[in-house]
């Protein structure tokens, strides 16, 4: 009887194994196709190891890596699909929103003032986080366009986003469960957040001010976000993912990728 019990689980464990590395040479099949079409720089990695790619797609740098996310027991963690998309402008202020999930991170960022959404909020989620250094400069960027922009993507099922900006850089950030294995879904669903990001994009007033900003804060221009993750000329590494403490969930028709993935 212990033996059969053995080969069910053995069976079991091996099922587990392969499935995740079937999941894993497609993610990177898929995103080998994506890179190419985009002529992004693409990393393979190891045999059994994480793939990335970055590059301007667009009007935008774009990054995608695997990153590491640690569970509430603090005794198991899953990987995800990290996206971090780099508006290349920066802003007149330095501010923080999120999706819901991003409230611990938002709440550490040293920014001054909780900002709440306007009277009427409009579009603006009251359970949205977020943070400034200069509250009235943040609802003068955060139109009604912006504002809905943002509902488009934070909405999207099963990610957890976080926008983010200073004088130097914008950045909106994705996670998602989603290993992103089928190019063509991953193709509509990235032509779908850049639309949504190219509205997020400053005017020539507000570089203007984030120019002026930047001279009398001292801010040097630099874009340290487009060096986000593992660099192409060496195998990608796991990246330590922000403590989002709410679970992810997986887009439909894809698994999550849970528990330990062999080097």
């Amino acid at each position: 009887m212990w033996i059969a019990i053995w080969f069910v689980l053995s069976a079991v464990v091996l099922g587990i194994t392969a499935w995740s590395y079937l999941i894993l040479f497609q993610q990177k099949k898929a995103w080998a196709t994506f890179a190419a079409r985009h002529k992004m720089e693409f990393s393979r990695g190891r045999l059994f190891g994480a793939p990335s790619m970055r590059g301007v797609v667009g009007n935008h740098f774009v990054s995608f890596f695997i990153g590491r996310q640690d569970m509430d027991d603090a005794r198991s963690f899953r990987y995800v699909t990290v996206i971090e998309i780099n508006l290349r402008a920066g802003l007149p202020t330095s501010a923080a929103i999120g999706t819901p999930d991003t409230k611990a991170v938002v709440g550490i960022l040293p920014l001054e003032y909780d900002v709440p959404p306007p009277e009427p909020a409009g579009l603006w989620d009251k359970e949205w986080p977020a943070r400034a250094r200069d509250p009235g400069k943040f609802y003068a960027y955060m139109t009604p366009a912006r504002v809905e922009a943002l509902r488009n993507v934070f909405t999207t099922k099963g990610i957890i986003a976080l926008f983010f900006f200073d004088e130097v850089d914008t950045l909106l950030r994705l996670e998602t469960s989603d290993p992103l294995r089928d190019e063509q879904r991953l193709e509509r669903a990235m032509a779908r957040i850049l639309g949504e990001a190219d509205k997020l994009m400053p005017t020539p007033e507000e570089r203007k001010l984030a120019e002026e900003e930047r001279r009398a804060r001292g801010t040097t221009n630099v874009k340290p976000v487009e060096t986000a993750g593992p660099t192409p000329a060496t195998p990608a590494q796991p990246a330590k993912a922000p403590q989002f403490k709410a679970p992810l969930k997986p887009l439909p028709e894809d698994k999550a990728q849970d528990g330990k993935r062999p080097k």
